[in-house]
């Protein structure tokens, strides 16, 4: 949750512009010259932000709401809680781990990694509209969205577990949302699939994070999926940080050509988006569930 807006009022310095020399909006794609970060970058990129957000003083910046904000006190990159996100990956190894079977176990990475890449493109489009900052709930994740805005290279320069800790409150909620629909701590077949729906989660933040690196430090692992079509492309991500809208699905990107169709032709309404990620959220995963054990139960019944 964002820290509450405290009153402030400051006085603009007398010329300071918005844009860069070709008078575009400005976005720093390389290191921003934050120099070259081995650790933790967290507090070198919110003293980032912070000089920034005292340079833009104008309403009319399409990053006015977010500096302004930071102006206000708000701060952008948190440091999250390790501990939970370590306990998030334990039972994420557990739950897999009491799969029946390889072939269960394949089937329910599978199913989770299709859910997950149109999850991810909804809770992007949702994440990425400042109309959504004054959302309970939703502020700081808003806010820092459209802080990556500005300064993409940020997902790069963090370590990546700061990146999975982002989504320990929403991990922790579709966990205990499916701890409560079905006890899944004591259906190991259940436990499964939501350990991958997990897995899927901390995959799409690695794939999202790989994108933005230069290509001299993405990993051959990463590239190798890349190339494979199994995570995000670079240029498919660029694409989006030039326009904001297209490019939404931040895991595999094989989405993009149903998620822009719908996007732009199809569910117009912003609401509806928010309507949508609010289901997919709460009972998105159980669908999986709901779904996907029955199906394998035909399957192997037809295979026998």
């Amino acid at each position: 949750m964002c820290v509450s807006a405290r009153s402030e009022t400051a006085t603009p310095p007398a010329a300071v512009s918005d844009t860069s020399a070709s008078g575009s909006i400005k976005r720093y794609y390389d290191n921003a010259g934050l120099g070259r970060q081995d650790g933790d970058a967290i507090d070198q990129l919110n003293a980032f932000m912070t000089k920034q957000a005292h340079k833009v003083w104008s309403p009319d910046n399409e990053d006015y709401k977010v500096y302004e904000m930071v102006r206000q006190g708000h701060v952008v990159f948190k440091r999250r809680c390790m501990p939970l996100l370590y306990f998030y990956w334990a039972t994420i190894l557990v739950g897999l781990l009491r799969a029946p079977s390889l072939l269960f176990l394949a089937g329910a990475l599978a199913s989770t990694y299709f859910y997950m890449e149109l999850y991810s493109a909804v809770l992007h489009i949702v994440l990425d509209n400042p109309a959504f900052i004054k959302v309970p709930g939703l502020d700081q994740p808003v806010f820092e969205f459209l802080a990556h805005h500005i300064l993409p290279v940020e997902i790069a320069q963090r370590r990546y577990r700061d990146i999975c800790g982002d989504l320990n409150v929403i991990v922790g909620l579709i966990f205990a949302i499916n701890l409560l629909l079905f006890d899944w701590m004591k259906d190991g077949r259940v436990m499964c699939v939501v350990a991958a729906g997990g897995a899927m989660a901390y995959l799409g933040q690695f794939a999202h994070r790989q994108a933005h690196m230069p290509p001299s430090k993405v990993s051959p692992f990463a590239r190798a999926l890349q190339d494979a079509g199994l995570l995000v492309s670079p240029h498919l991500h660029r694409a989006h940080h030039r326009t904001y809208d297209r490019g939404f699905a931040i895991l595999g990107g094989w989405s993009e050509g149903l998620i822009t169709t719908l996007y732009h032709h199809v569910v117009p309404s912003q609401y509806v988006w928010l309507a949508l990620f609010a289901v997919m959220t709460v009972f998105g995963l159980a669908g999986v569930v709901k779904i996907y054990i029955p199906a394998y139960d035909a399957f192997v019944a037809f295979v026998q």
